[in-house]
C-alpha cells in the first residue's frame, strides 16, 4: 500500500469523530476538544510504520542526546523539569547567573504565522 499509488481504503483512515467539552458548563466553542476513534487495523498500521521510522532514527545519529522528547523510555517533560530543578540548585549554590526560556510549541502554527515564527527561531541576534 505504501508503494504503490492506490488509495487508501477508507475502511483503514475514517473513524468516528465525537465532540468532548473541556470543562463543565461551557458555551464557547473553543471549550470543547474533537476526538477521533479509528480502527484498529489503523492504529496497528501506524504503530508498525512508528517502529520502523524509529528503528532508522535511533540506528544513525539523527536525534541528539538532549532531544528527549521523541525518545522512547523517557519521561519527557518530567525529566527536563528535574534537569532544570537540578541545573537551578547548583546555580543557587555557587551564586551564579542563570537564564532560562521556555518555549510551548503546542499551538505555535494555530496563532503565528508560520513565516513569523521560523525568522524568530533562526534569529541569532548578529547585525549582518
Amino acid at each position: 500500500m505504501l508503494r504503490s499509488e492506490e488509495a487508501t481504503p477508507p475502511w483503514l483512515t475514517e473513524g468516528d469523530t465525537g465532540v468532548i467539552p473541556k470543562t463543565k458548563g461551557t458555551q464557547r466553542p473553543n471549550k470543547y476538544r474533537t476526538i477521533c476513534c479509528l480502527t484498529t487495523n489503523y492504529k496497528l498500521f501506524t504503530d508498525l510504520v512508528a517502529d520502523d521510522i524509529y528503528g532508522h532514527l535511533s540506528s544513525g545519529t539523527y536525534l541528539e542526546k538532549e532531544q528527549t522528547g521523541c525518545r522512547r523510555k523517557y519521561l519527557y517533560t518530567k525529566d527536563q523539569i528535574l534537569i532544570n530543578k537540578t541545573i537551578l540548585k547548583g546555580c543557587r549554590k555557587r551564586q551564579r547567573n542563570l537564564s532560562i526560556a521556555w518555549a510551548d510549541y503546542r499551538k505555535t502554527f494555530d496563532s503565528v504565522h508560520t513565516h513569523s515564527y521560523f525568522s524568530a527561531l533562526s534569529y541569532t541576534g548578529s547585525t549582518r
